[in-house]
Order: C-alpha cells, then sequence, then structure tokens
C-alpha cells in the first residue's frame, strides 16, 4: 500500500501523513499495510538465511512455545493441476475438488505419524492444506529440525530451524511443502494522508461508466479478499465501508467474514492492517458495488496459506483480490516453504478462478535496492494476475487523458515489475509483443496496470484517508472483473476464470481494449510499446475489454 497527497484544485494543501508499518510472513510475505512485530529486517531485503547468519542465537525456543505448521499435500492429479498452473491457465470441464484432492488415505496416514510425534492435527477430505499444532519436541520428532531463538542485530527476535526438514517415509507420498518452522518477519514503512480520488473519478477515466450505466453492478458475483487483519476489528471495517458508501452515493455493502483459529496467531492491540482491508473493500465496492465480498483473515504466522487456500477452494466462481506478497529472492531460498506457500495458486489453477495480486510498491526493487532487480511473490505465479501501477492524468471532463508508468526517484516509490527467476516463461507471454525468452526466460511481471500514484479516498477507522499504490490498483481489476463475470452470466456464458491467456490474445488484436502505457519507469524499467516490465498489456478501457472478452468466450477461448 502506497499513499500520497492529492488535493483537487488546491494549491499548498497541508500534508499530514502518518507513519503504518508493513510487514512480512514466512521467509518474507510483506504486507503494504501493517501488522507490528518483534522481528524486524532494517532494509526489507533479507532472507531468512542471510538473517541467520547476521543475528545471535539466544537457546533453544522455549520447550512450551507453540508452534503452527502448515502442510501442502499433494494431489491425485498432481501433473495435470502442474500443467495448468505452470501454463497460466484454468481448468474447465472437471476441476474443483477433482483435481484439487490428495489421496485421503495417504493423508490419514501421514496426520497419524504427526499424531504420534506430539502434534495435534487438523484436516477436512479433499483439502489441499494440513493444519498441524505443536511444540518444538514435535517438530524435532517429526521433521529432525531443532528451532532456536535469534536476535537481530536492530533488535528483532525471531525463531528459525537449524536445517532443513526431513519428511518421514508416511509424509513423503503426500506432502509436497512445510511452513511454519521459523517466524521470520521483515518489516518496512509507508505513508497515509488525506485526499484521494473518488468513485466517479475512476469509472469515467476507465470507461466503466458505460458497464454500470448498462446494469451491471456485480450483482450475483463474490470477490473474496485474504487480509492481515484482527476479526475484533470487522466491525470497524464493516462501519468503515458503511460510511463510505453513505459519502459516495453506493447502496450498502454485503460483506461478511470467514475466520478460523487454525489462521492465527492474530496480531492485537492497534492493527493497522485495517488501513489495507478498508481500502481493498473500499476500492471493490466503488467499482462493483452490489458484489458480495467475504474477508478471510490470516495473522502474523504462516496461517496465510491456509486461509489463502480457503478462499478460493470455497469460492471456485468467485473473484480473488490480494494485496499482500513478499521479496521472490526469500522463497527461493526456503524450497519447503515455497511449495506450501504455493499450493492456493496450485488450486487457483484447479478452480479456474480470477485472482489478481499487487506488485508491490519498491518499483524493480521488491528485495531491496541493494539487491537489484527482484520481483513479488505470489503475484509471479503464473495464474495470479500481477497488476503494476501507474501514474494517471485526467483528460476533457474526468475523461481518459493519458498514462505513465509508476516510479518516483526521489521517494524510491513504484510498480513491481521485472522477470521471475523462480517460473519459467508461460505459453500465453511467448506471442507477438513479448520480448524473446533468450533475453527474459522467466514469468514476466506485472500482466496489467491501473492507477497507483493517484490515491483513492477511502474511509479508515472512521476517518476520510487518502491511500494508494498497486494494492488500490489489484482490486479495482477484482472488481472490473465483478462486473465483466455479471455480463457472461446475463448472456449465458462462462465465467472468466483465469483471465491471462484471454487478455494477451485481447491485447494482441490492438483494438483499444488495453491502454498501452509507453512513458514512464519503475525505477528500473521503462514503458514502452506492447508489454513492459513497468505496465505489462497496459490499463483497461473496461467497455471494450467486456466486448472483447465476451466475444473471446464465444469463440471457445480459454
Amino acid at each position: 500500500m502506497k499513499s500520497k497527497l492529492l488535493a483537487f484544485g488546491v494549491a499548498g494543501a497541508a500534508v499530514v501523513a502518518v507513519v503504518v508499518v508493513a510487514f512480512a510472513v514466512g521467509p518474507e510475505h510483506d504486507s503494504h499495510a501493517a501488522v507490528p512485530s518483534t522481528a524486524r529486517s532494517d532494509d526489507g531485503s533479507q532472507t531468512l538465511q542471510q538473517a541467520v547468519a547476521l543475528s545471535t542465537r539466544l537457546g533453544p525456543l522455549s520447550a512450551t512455545a507453540k508452534v503452527q505448521i502448515v502442510l501442502s499435500l499433494r494431489s491425485k492429479r498432481e501433473q495435470t493441476l502442474e500443467r495448468l498452473f505452470s501454463n497460466g491457465q484454468g481448468a474447465t470441464g472437471s476441476k474443483g475438488s477433482a483435481l484439487i484432492a490428495p489421496s485421503t488415505e495417504l493423508v490419514r496416514k501421514a496426520l497419524a505419524t504427526a499424531r504420534a510425534a506430539g502434534f495435534v492435527t487438523a484436516w477436512a477430505p479433499g483439502d489441499a492444506i494440513a493444519s498441524l499444532a505443536g511444540n518444538p519436541k514435535s517438530v524435532q520428532r517429526l521433521f529432525g529440525v531443532r528451532l532456536s531463538r535469534y536476535a537481530e542485530p536492530g533488535g528483532g527476535i525471531f525463531f528459525a530451524g537449524d536445517r532443513a526438514p526431513k519428511l518421514p517415509s508416511s509424509l513423503e507420498p503426500v506432502v509436497t511443502g512445510v511452513a511454519g518452522l521459523d517466524d521470520f518477519v521483515q518489516l518496512s514503512p509507508a505513508e497515509v494522508t488525506p485526499g484521494g480520488a473518488t468513485p466517479p473519478d475512476m469509472l469515467k477515466f476507465y470507461d466503466v461508466a458505460p458497464l454500470r450505466a448498462a446494469g451491471l453492478d456485480g450483482s450475483g458475483e463474490t470477490v473474496v479478499l485474504p487480509e492481515a487483519i484482527n476479526p475484533a476489528l470487522f466491525a470497524t471495517l464493516r462501519s468503515d465501508l458503511a460510511r463510505y458508501s453513505t459519502e459516495h452515493g453506493l447502496p450498502p455493502a454485503d460483506i461478511s467474514l470467514r475466520a478460523e483459529n487454525r489462521w492465527a496467531p492474530f496480531v492485537s492491540g492497534k492493527d493497522t492492517a485495517l488501513t489495507e482491508a478498508d481500502l481493498d473493500v473500499d476500492v471493490v465496492h466503488a467499482i462493483a458495488p452490489k458484489a458480495k465480498l467475504i474477508i478471510y483473515p490470516f495473522g502474523a504466522g504462516n496461517g496465510f496459506i491456509p486461509a489463502e487456500d480457503a478462499a478460493v477452494t470455497e469460492n471456485p466462481t468467485g473473484i480473488l483480490s490480494l494485496s499482500y506478497g513478499g521479496c521472490e529472492q526469500a522463497y527461493i531460498s526456503s524450497p519447503a516453504f515455497l511449495k506450501a506457500a504455493e499450493q492456493p495458486w496450485l488450486d487457483v489453477a484447479g478452480e479456474n478462478l480470477s485472482a489478481f495480486g499487487s506488485t508491490g510498491d519498491e518499483g524493480a526493487y521488491r528485495c531491496g535496492q541493494s539487491k537489484g532487480p527482484w520481483i513479488e511473490f505470489p503475484s509471479d505465479t503464473p495464474v495470479l494476475v500481477a497488476v503494476g501501477g501507474t501514474v494517471v492524468f485526467l483528460g476533457k471532463n474526468g475523461s481518459y487523458g493519458f498514462e505513465m508508468a509508476w516510479g518516483e526517484a526521489l521517494t524510491e516509490w513504484g510498480g513491481g515489475g521485472g522477470v521471475s527467476k523462480l517460473f519459467a516463461r508461460p505459453p500465453f507471454q511467448k506471442g507477438a509483443g513479448y520480448p524473446g525468452t533468450k533475453s527474459a526466460p522467466g514469468r514476466l511481471v506485472p500482466d496489467v496496470a491501473a492507477n497507483a500514484h493517484l490515491g483513492w479516498s477511502i474511509v479508515s477507522g472512521g476517518k476520510d484517508e487518502e491511500v494508494g499504490g498497486t494494492s488500490a490498483a489489484a482490486p479495482f481489476w477484482a472488481g472490473l472483473t465483478a462486473l465483466i463475470d455479471q455480463d457472461l452470466v446475463r448472456n449465458h456464458l462462462r465465467r472468466v476464470g483465469v483471465p491471462l491467456g484471454a487478455f494477451a490474445a485481447i491485447a494482441s488484436k490492438h483494438d483499444g481494449a488495453f491502454h498501452d502505457v509507453t512513458a514512464g519507469n519503475n525505477l528500473f524499467y521503462n514503458a514502452g510499446t506492447g508489454w513492459d516490465a513497468a505496465t505489462g498489456l497496459g490499463s483497461p478501457d473496461a467497455a471494450i475489454l467486456d466486448r472483447d472478452i465476451k466475444a473471446y468466450i464465444k469463440a471457445g477461448g480459454k
């Protein structure tokens, strides 16, 4: 989340800044709005291994400490699911539980072994995620890992294992990844200031207004939002959204909370992740005011993995918006954790669900400028629509003027983008308009872009704020997709599903569905004709994109 003051026609407006802290979970699961933690990386760029090397070991983790483990489970149709995922596609026909479900017999054997080691287990047949609750002794018995506490030079405290986990023979056939063997957390600052763009501004600028005038308002569609918010603050979130609706003449929102204790520990006290959640729901509601919103809260541990997975598998016709992520380098250096964190996005392919993720607000330097260009996980996964950022310039009467890539050299803000070092180039990014695979063999990020520099007017904690960044651009695209899905259903067509192949095919027609952003940079990559690492294919002309997606699906596009 990034924010910046916007004053419409007001010169010399005062800026009142509130410092917000952003955090990462696991190796580095960074939120663009904050939850405080005891563990801190000074520049937000360290991997777990680097942090351990630079820190002082304090001794073993307390024998009574609670350790929450997340296991990702191998699908019975693993090869099909992996192929869809790698190709950036969603399943058609037989999908969902048929593709995602692991072997019940193998999971039960694995969990029996975990219980014998001292864990309390939680799993429902068909789920691709299982949870274990235990202590350091349980971890050592099951995985052969000793957990120790470490003190960082800056004063942060975290725990980590002394080696990679070794799976017992009963777990090997069905467990693909393990998360929870550390609680290393990384923090970085963001700003919040008053002001902001209103719903009519963006409806007109991106040509959403004709869809709304045609009666499209998100009715019958569901947008799910994993958020790092304490469930105790849901009443505040709902109240903020009600005030936002009143201020902007929107109908009351249909918003609900879906929470489980195994997605904890939830942060208590002042939870500044409320600002991020407010931003996400306000933006979606502004675009698709009749869409149903479901919040999936997660805590400061590894609860984001089962929360994200539940958001996907419980809403197979929904749309997911995610404003969280972390440095890709950290996930590469922790393969067991990566496999667990990857599971929700494999399930996106299995369910053929539209999912949009922010690419981060550090430009091309998601892991810190000292590391050189890196991108963000999970927006680097081949099935998540990676949403970058632009600077918007309004035309006459608020219509589309032009856009530039978002990159501010002075503040070092910018839309995330670049080339993945983790995932190979998917087929939909090998056509005309994309760079050759020799120069850039990895998955290209972002896919699309939208306003990030001009913050949205939102309500947070009962107060009017302006908040921007790519974590405003992602829910904008989710809201737009809710309108398009409603139109598709109205015309007796399937929903969009994983839209990446459709976006690439439509952009290649050059008929105006995408505004090709050709100016500016994201602090490293320049915008240019066709796909670029600053703005992807560009931003939408919503009315043309809706028309083109209907034509694409009618013609049998997948």
